[in-house]
């Protein structure tokens, strides 16, 4: 009876390790700050979040790396179960779940060269002016569904500094605005010295970017929702 008791305790034991863990596939891109991986290795402060909440739950992580656009399918069709550095659309209700609440969160602004920050004072401003977006980017929703703003899709933004793109557009005079998140802008514009070359727009928009984790509704996770929620918020209160 000892011997039956203790094969039970240790199996239960067990059970609750990362021997008999739950494999969890992530989608993930490069993302300056947020997400690095370099051979083969994966840091940054969203990776963080995800091995957080996996050791809460006795989560065993499997990291597959693809492009922007190729991981909003890849969650679409379950190919994935989770991704981050997602901004929060309706449309992308459709398909995935998000974790609550955000983990992180950023200003939204209209960026000029120093020079021209009064070329942006309002928000109609906006319809005197193409403005590139990243593919598969949402930003907010006024923004995004007004057909009055010319909206150039700058598909080749899949790179480790995907907004550093859009900061030479500027830069070399190809666009007059862009736009962007601040938390991303502010570490690029430091780490490339471009501080003082490009301000935000005399325009606030007042908008912030709420940055979640979310889950494909595709996934077995999804019916653990209520557990990862629960996960996130002790973690983010520490």
């Amino acid at each position: 009876m000892k011997k039956t008791f203790l094969v039970f305790s240790l199996l239960l034991f067990l059970s609750q390790t990362q021997l008999f863990a739950k494999k969890i596939v992530i989608g993930i891109n490069p993302w300056f700050s947020f997400i690095t991986y370099e051979n083969g290795k994966a840091d940054g402060r969203t990776i963080k979040i995800f091995e957080k909440i996996a050791k809460e739950l006795h989560y065993k992580i499997e990291y597959k790396v693809a492009p922007w656009t190729r991981l909003l399918k890849m969650i679409e069709s379950g190919e994935i179960d989770v991704m981050g550095n997602l901004s929060h659309s309706k449309e992308r209700e459709n398909f995935l779940t998000y974790v609550k609440p955000p983990f992180y969160k950023q200003n939204t602004y209209f960026y000029t060269l120093k020079e021209n920050t009064h070329l942006i004072k309002k928000y109609e401003d906006l319809y005197n002016y193409t403005i590139p977006v990243g593919s598969g980017y949402v930003y907010y929703e006024k923004f995004d569904h007004d057909k009055n703003i010319t909206k150039e899709v700058v598909s080749h933004l899949d790179t480790n500094v995907p907004e550093l793109i859009l900061i030479k557009m500027l830069l070399k005079k190809r666009v007059k605005v862009i736009i962007s998140s601040s938390g991303i802008m502010e570490h690029i514009m430091k780490e490339y010295n471009l501080e003082g070359l490009i301000e935000p727009s005399l325009y606030n928009p007042n908008i912030y970017d709420n940055l979640y984790l979310g889950i494909s509704n595709k996934s077995p996770f999804v019916k653990d929702i209520d557990k990862i929620n629960k996960a996130m918020k002790k973690i983010l209160s520490k």
